[in-house]
């Protein structure tokens, strides 16, 4: 479940969110005096912050917050703000690597830059438990974490990044990762779990993941997890997490 920080009508945003079809998400509705105690009071993992006017005056200090937390984020723009003004917002914010999305734009465009936002939420609280290796880990994995679909083996992974299957072996593990196919195995699992607590078709989710078919998908979430995906609503995300890491990093 994500977390959202809605900083405009709660009602506007929950038109959005139906258009959207995106249902793994709780809508929490701040005024903007109460975001930047509320980004400070909570780990949100990942979240979509409304960028109305009424935030133009505490703009500082919420990047501050995003920068130092690297929440992921989608942040909507309404046309309510001056197009120069908007501009300027827009180039600050992809230079910070978030993700901007028109308030304008199709539905559609919204529901695909969530879903990116819950992948790139996932991964970043899965990489908190390895500590100062974080950093590292994230610079081999980010690569092929877009890109799990096309990515069947380590060996795929290294040719992917530019080495071969042995070298990255050898750096996952001088990284703490004894295990580097269980860590892709962990990492394909992880980011199937919120498609299928959405109540996605598990032969779906397996092609967007790299399974080589949904029993494959069904015997990997039944070795983890010991729940078939259809039972996915039952583990909460963040508990998997802490449990792929716990294996990983014991």
């Amino acid at each position: 479940m994500v977390r959202i920080l809605a900083c405009v009508s709660g009602t506007t945003w929950a038109r959005w969110l139906q258009a959207a079809t995106i249902r793994s998400v709780a809508l929490e509705p701040v005024a903007p005096a109460g975001l930047v105690h509320a980004l400070d009071q909570h780990d949100y993992g990942a979240a979509v912050l409304l960028l109305g006017p009424q935030v133009q005056a505490i703009w500082d200090a919420v990047r501050l917050r995003l920068v130092v937390t690297r929440t992921p984020v989608v942040v909507l723009t309404p046309l309510a703000i001056e197009p120069l003004r908007l501009l300027t917002f827009e180039r600050e914010l992809r230079v910070l690597g978030l993700h901007v999305v028109g308030f304008d734009d199709h539905p559609g465009a919204v529901r695909q830059s969530l879903e990116r936002v819950l992948q790139d939420g996932i991964l970043q609280r899965f990489l908190r438990h390895f500590g100062p290796e974080a950093h590292a880990l994230e610079a081999l994995i980010l690569p092929v974490w877009a890109a799990l679909a096309s990515t069947r083996s380590v060996e795929a992974w290294g040719t992917h990044i530019g080495r071969n299957g042995h070298d990255l072996m050898r750096e996952l593990r001088a990284l703490g990762v004894q295990s580097p196919r269980r860590l892709l195995s962990w990492l394909r699992l992880l980011s199937a779990w919120p498609m299928l607590q959405a109540g996605a078709p598990a032969f779906t989710v397996a092609v967007e993941v790299g399974y080589s078919a949904a029993p494959a998908l069904t015997r990997s979430a039944r070795r983890f997890t010991g729940l078939p995906p259809s039972a996915a609503h039952r583990l909460p995300l963040n508990v998997l997490i802490n449990r792929a890491a716990a294996d990983l990093v014991a």
